[in-house]
């Protein structure tokens, strides 16, 4: 399951245009912030590849976390994606 959502997360960044900004919320043992808002791809790669299934921290405590975190993106247009 992890395999297909590296690629999912993959797919979905091969989509980005010049400009974009990514961050990225793990949530594990307990969810945090693995790569702050960032346009550079190549920092968030090896965190994606290294993440590893394990923990229960509840899904919505990482979704709150990552909804606070996008209210300090600088574009107007955001998104969350949950894998």
């Amino acid at each position: 399951v992890l395999r297909r959502s590296k690629e999912a997360v993959d797919a979905f960044l091969s989509l980005s245009q010049q400009g974009d900004e990514y961050a990225l919320v793990l949530c594990q043992e307990h969810g945090r912030v693995a790569v702050s808002f960032t346009p550079h791809l190549e920092r968030l790669m090896p965190e994606i590849l290294a993440a590893q299934a394990h923990g229960s921290t509840p899904l919505l405590d990482s979704v709150q976390l990552a909804f606070d975190l996008v209210k300090k993106g600088r574009h107007e247009r955001k998104v969350i994606l949950v894998i």
